[in-house]
């Protein structure tokens, strides 16, 4: 870093997060028909490290739209999107799940906090729940706070920003790029963004989405007859769960055997082909509760993760998370929402799980190479019929404080997957209560 670097950074004041994710979709549009169906076309984020003020990485992809595949005359020539780069361009879906990886990879298993900045409340309040809606998907707890930096600018400036050009004439920038590039807004965003910093502000979060503003938007993906839906939907699915879970514990080990008798048939061939072995695919469930205490300290602070006592070798009578093997044709998901039925009879749905992290270490299990797909699970009927079940001797509800301490013995690698669990938690998942709060008619 150089002198004048120096100088800069020694000005600053501590931000409430390491890292400012400036975030600005593009989006499908008509010019003057206010009904046209908007869909997220580019998808781009530059981090800014609040420490240093730089540019440390940044993510860029485009979207390719369903409703109007075709981007009209007026959208290529307002963002300077072209077609062929749509086609080629992920789904929507697809996209906002590799984007929520490099938040992982980049951010979370490293234990750096992050908050997104954007140029107004349009991007994460109004066009991302349309494009949620439009493909059947909820709105994962990442992209539900937010720093609108037009708010920003006018609490600290005391003049209203207008948008990102009013704010750039401001600080006596010129434009970089082109306007409505979602990228090159981005960057133009973050020029603004680094100015403020410089001046020694600090920048707040002004927008948040609460769990009630989400229920309302899958009411009306699902229109009246909602609640009775989502109700029988349930009920439907807890016991094709429970019935399915009995059926497939029964037949798991005679399956699991089948088929490597069968790999093993296949790869001894009299022209000696080479033997292939593939490692097994597992799923984790990890509860959160908060429980209502009087004081809170460094040891306990209300919050508990659910842990079972494992029944079974490896590691017979060691704590583990309800978890195990994935069947084949069965999605991670649907696994972990079974697994969690069968070992604890905590239900869940597979719209409030949030993946957290991929274990693989070969070495992780002492029977098999095995991969954990490992979610943050919210629990949605509390607690009354917590029991433990099938593989888990006994189940509990253990302190997340000393956990991170390692106060507790845990199986396989789980204590490292606490503690990245535990900076994930404290660092979006508290904020956006992405854990299930203890009533009084809860017995645990």
């Amino acid at each position: 870093m150089n002198q004048q670097q120096d100088s800069t950074t020694s000005q600053l004041k501590e931000q409430c997060f390491d890292y400012l994710l400036i975030l600005d979709f593009e989006a499908t549009c008509e010019d003057g028909d206010k009904s046209f169906p908007n869909e997220i076309i580019e998808f781009p984020t530059i981090a800014l490290n609040t420490k240093t003020l730089e540019i440390d990485c940044q993510f860029h992809n485009y979207v390719k739209p369903k409703i109007n595949p075709t981007l009209t005359k007026f959208c290529t020539e307002l963002t300077g999107i072209q077609q062929e780069w749509v086609d080629k361009g992920e789904t929507f879906k697809n996209c906002l799940t590799k984007h929520q990886q490099w938040l992982m990879e980049q951010f979370v298993n490293h234990g750096k906090s992050f908050c997104f900045v954007t140029c107004g409340d349009w991007d994460l309040n109004t066009m991302l729940k349309k494009q949620c809606e439009i493909d059947n998907i909820s709105i994962p707890s990442f992209y539900k706070q937010w720093i609108n930096i037009k708010k920003e600018f006018t609490r600290i400036y005391k003049e209203k920003a207008y948008g990102m050009t009013s704010m750039l004439n401001y600080f006596k920038l010129e434009l970089k790029g082109r306007h409505h590039s979602g990228i090159d807004d981005c960057l133009n965003i973050t020029r603004v963004v680094q100015e403020i910093l410089k001046q020694g502000h600090v920048l707040e979060i002004t927008t948040k989405i609460s769990d009630k503003s989400v229920r309302r938007m899958e009411k009306r993906m699902q229109g009246d007859n909602y609640d009775k839906n989502k109700k029988e939907e349930y009920k439907k699915k807890v016991e094709e769960l429970k019935k399915e879970g009995k059926n497939n514990k029964k037949d798991k080990k005679k399956k699991q055997q089948e088929t490597s008798s069968n790999m093993e048939s296949a790869s001894t061939t009299t022209n000696k082909k080479k033997e292939y072995k593939n490692p097994a695919t597992t799923t984790d469930a990890i509860v959160v509760i908060k429980r209502q205490i009087e004081i809170e300290t460094d040891e306990d602070d209300g919050f508990s993760i659910c842990l079972i006592t494992r029944g079974r070798e490896p590691f017979k009578g060691s704590l583990a998370f309800p978890g195990g093997f994935i069947d084949y044709g069965e999605k991670p998901e649907d696994a972990c929402v079974r697994e969690l039925l069968e070992e604890t009879h905590l239900k869940a749905e597979k719209e409030n799980l949030q993946l957290i992290a991929v274990a693989g270490d070969p070495k992780r299990d002492p029977r098999q190479h095995t991969i954990s797909i490992i979610y943050a699970v919210k629990i949605v009927d509390g607690l009354k019929e917590l029991k433990a079940d099938d593989d888990a001797a006994n189940v509990g509800f253990y302190s997340l404080k000393k956990l991170l301490k390692g106060d507790y013995s845990l199986a396989f690698d789980h204590q490292a997957i606490v503690n990245q669990f535990g900076k994930w938690f404290y660092s979006f998942g508290k904020e956006s209560k992405f854990y299930y709060e203890v009533k009084e008619e809860d017995k645990i």
